[in-house]
């Protein structure tokens, strides 16, 4: 069986090698997003709040 190859784009892979912190993920997040994110528990939610203030 033959496979092709894929190219993937420099930035892109430095992506896969090396993915970001959740938490800069989440802190990049607007607040609808965290607020319906059903992964954050509210306590999360609200220290954030409190942190951006």
């Amino acid at each position: 069986m033959l496979f092709g190859l894929i190219q993937v784009l420099p930035e892109a892979l430095d992506l896969i090698k090396y993915p970001p912190k959740i938490d800069d993920v989440i802190r990049e997040q607007s607040v609808e997003e965290r607020k319906s994110n059903s992964a954050l528990v509210p306590e999360i939610i609200d220290e954030q709040n409190d942190e951006l203030s």
